[in-house]
């Protein structure tokens, strides 16, 4: 089940995007406290504007460097109502991933409920199969003895036929079931290396 979970995209985008909404609730309960800012500005003045003239000390390359303090002493209506947003963006985003992990485990459950029932069906065959071949075998015993026609032993070979047909389809209905479980899981590229 832990394996399905953890490769399920649906499952992984959700964790994802509440992972992203908690740290937006965070960046605006944030925004209470005092904030601190480095600020640089840098500039090229050019000749044409004639600063040379106008201005005692003056020089082409200008640069700047500082910082700005901010004390907030009130939260914004804006600001609340954003964080009450994402609060509430949070909140139904973990009612998806809840629904989406309870979906993917029932799914992972179903999946396994099918190969085990692909497996029984399997076996059933077989053993059909089984009694067809033994019920051949029998006929063919009996045909040589001549206990048995012709037209018997035919329709034992196409009885044994049709039940070699039976087993094929079963067995290949349980190796699909078991690719789309190993798909679930996400097992799938490692059994194949």
């Amino acid at each position: 089940m832990q394996a399905a979970l953890d490769y399920s995209p649906e499952v992984r985008r959700l964790e994802s995007a509440l992972r992203a909404k908690d740290y937006e609730i965070r960046s605006h309960q944030a925004e209470r406290l005092p904030r601190l800012d480095l600020v640089a500005q840098y500039s090229v003045l050019g000749r044409y504007n004639n600063y040379e003239d106008f201005f005692r000390k003056f020089q082409r390359h200008n640069g700047q460097i500082g910082f700005a303090f901010q004390i907030p002493a009130f939260r914004s209506a804006a600001s609340l109502a954003r964080e009450a947003q994402s609060a509430a963006d949070a909140a139904r985003l973990r009612i998806e991933l809840e629904r989406a992990r309870r979906q993917t485990v029932v799914e992972t459950r179903r999946l396994w409920r099918q190969v085990g029932e692909a497996e029984g069906a399997r076996e059933v065959a077989r053993l059909d199969l089984e009694v067809a071949r033994q019920q051949l075998s029998l006929l063919l015993a009996q045909f040589e003895e001549g206990r048995a026609s012709l037209r018997q032993v035919e329709e034992a070979r196409v009885a044994e036929s049709e039940k070699w047909v039976a087993f094929w389809d079963r067995q290949y209905a349980l190796e699909r079931a078991q690719l789309d479980l190993l798909r679930a899981t996400g097992q799938l590229g490692a059994v194949l290396r």
